[in-house]
């Protein structure tokens, strides 16, 4: 970005994605305190006058066709299309000597495929409180930035950084939520009515919140189920209350 330009032109060029913007420089300072050095990779770089890392692809370089060989990965991607380097940091981190973390800084922006589909995959998420003020551009950026850590699957965010990313905004930890199975459970104890049930398989228990383990029981006994049917409405017609009798195996 030219110097001669004027902070309007700059303002409208770092909304629209201007892709010759730097880190602050408050920022890296940070960072290398948490990681105790400086990161050992940039994959896009240029735009800093702080070096963040021992190495660094340009754009000459293009990060997005070299491997990510490195264990801390720091990306700050052009904001006109980070969707190619969000799939690129998913994918290096699954390889046998990609990197264990990569930690980028976005524009925030929860709408788009890059933040759907790649950036949820982030162990942990800072909202930056304040408007950035970039390298490159007059004052602050007229958009707000998230931080993301991403690990590989045998690496924990350090404790440091996740303290930096406390000091830049709120921070968000990702959950991994399963799909429990306990709707086609029921849905099997109130068939023909209520009156007949399999027993659950001691490999399986039953799922937290169905309060009751099926393999516990002896046949011919009994158990009256209450349903909470106004959040149980997926299950279809599903009565306020159904009686299950064991049966003989």
């Amino acid at each position: 970005m030219s110097k001669q330009m004027s902070r309007g032109a700059r303002q409208a060029a770092c909304q629209d994605g201007n892709d010759e913007l730097g880190t602050p420089p408050k920022i890296i300072r940070r960072l290398h305190k948490a990681l105790g050095d400086k990161f050992e990779l940039d994959v896009a770089a240029g735009a800093e006058n702080i070096e963040i890392a021992h190495r660094r692809f340009t754009v000459k370089d293009n990060g997005l066709a070299q491997p990510w060989n490195a264990e801390t990965v720091y990306l700050n991607p052009p904001y006109s299309d980070p969707l190619p380097w969000m799939q690129r940091t998913v994918d290096q981190l699954s390889r046998d000597h990609g990197p264990s973390l990569v930690i980028a800084l976005l524009k925030s922006d929860v709408s788009p495929e890059w933040f759907q589909d790649y950036a949820t995959e982030a162990e942990y998420l800072c909202a930056v409180g304040e408007r950035l003020s970039f390298v490159g551009a007059d004052g602050s950026a007229p958009f707000g930035s998230i931080m993301l850590a991403f690990t590989d699957d045998e690496t924990s965010v350090p404790p440091d950084i996740i303290e930096a990313f406390d000091e830049f905004g709120a921070v968000y930890r990702r959950e991994t939520v399963t799909e429990a199975s306990k709707q086609a459970r029921l849905t099997d104890i109130v068939n023909d009515g209520g009156v007949r049930a399999a027993p659950a398989s001691p490999a399986s228990p039953a799922q937290p919140g169905c309060g009751i383990s099926l393999d516990r029981l002896t046949p011919r006994d009994e158990v009256t189920l209450s349903f909470r049917t106004q959040t149980l409405g997926a299950i279809g017609t599903l009565p306020d209350s159904a009686t299950v009798r064991m049966l003989p195996g």
